[in-house]
């Protein structure tokens, strides 16, 4: 009796471990098809991995994903929008095998972000925008935009640690005043799990969230960084933005035919000087 107990307990224990490593296998393709999906669809712009992985372990298991890049919206060159070296995900094992994937921990290094104030276009409110309509969108639809052929599931996430992020700010498409800025965003945490992030949402709706939270900070830190005319550009209300790009314009006239008014002054003085000294 012992015996056929240690047997059963045995082939229990097996199969468990069989539907286990069944559910990794199908969730790394799944996974990866999900990210990537998912990033383009919050996004709105084309996105990329160089390298992915999934290891497996008996309670938590991880994905590992190397060069993530998303690139710019159309018209602002083909530097990249966001990199991002090196993203790693916990995942609870034995979730695999329900509708409710448990990712209690995210973690992104080595990240790069590029905000381009292009004349009265800026690559990073139009990223913002396309966040912002996917969060505010029916949920109902979001599963589809994850690419995920039909899953139902949902990922509850937990919480996501965000490193230091070399941060560019060029201000473009002003003749007199083009410049670039480089600072960094300090490292944070954002807690999914805490308060009204708590409900499961798909890869799109975390990415966008994400992103939102990342533009927020990048923008806010920086105002810090830049010269109180260029910093003013980073309002993301686009009536701001194209009303103080046309005070720009108006001062970077008014500067040029004050210019001019002068050198005509001087040039008519000059010429004066030497047509009385010929006479």
């Amino acid at each position: 009796m012992k015996k056929l107990l240690a047997k059963l307990i045995i082939l229990a224990v097996v199969g468990l471990a069989l539907l286990v490593v069944a559910g990794v296998l199908l969730f790394k393709p799944a996974a990866r098809t999900a990210i990537e999906g998912g990033s383009n669809a919050a996004l709105g712009v084309p996105t990329t991995l160089e390298d992915f992985a999934a290891g497996l372990g008996l309670t938590s298991s991880s994905v590992g994903i190397e060069g993530f890049r998303a690139d710019n919206p159309d018209g602002f060159g083909d530097e990249k929008f966001l990199k991002v070296d090196k993203l790693e995900v916990e995942v609870g094992t034995f979730s695999l095998l329900s509708d409710t994937i448990e990712v209690p921990k995210v973690t992104l290094d080595g990240l790069e972000l590029r905000l381009i104030q292009d004349g009265k276009r800026s690559n990073f409110a139009e990223v913002l925008e396309h966040v912002r309509q996917l969060s505010s969108s029916d949920e109902g639809a979001a599963p589809a935009a994850d690419g995920d052929s039909g899953s139902s599931k949902q990922i509850a996430f937990g919480v996501v640690d965000v490193g230091t992020i070399k941060t560019h700010f060029d201000l473009r498409g002003i003749p007199g005043i083009e410049d670039t800025w480089d600072f960094e965003l300090p490292a944070f945490r954002v807690d999914f799990a805490d308060g009204d992030g708590a409900a499961p949402r798909t890869v799109a709706q975390f990415s966008a969230a994400l992103m939102d939270e990342l533009l927020q900070r990048a923008v806010s830190e920086a105002k810090g960084h830049l010269p109180p005319e260029a910093a003013k550009l980073l309002e993301l209300g686009r009536g701001d933005v194209d009303a103080k790009l046309q005070e720009l314009e108006d001062k970077a006239e008014s500067v040029l035919d004050d210019a001019k008014d002068k050198a005509k002054d001087k040039l008519e003085k000059g010429l004066g000087g030497l047509l009385n000294k010929d006479e």
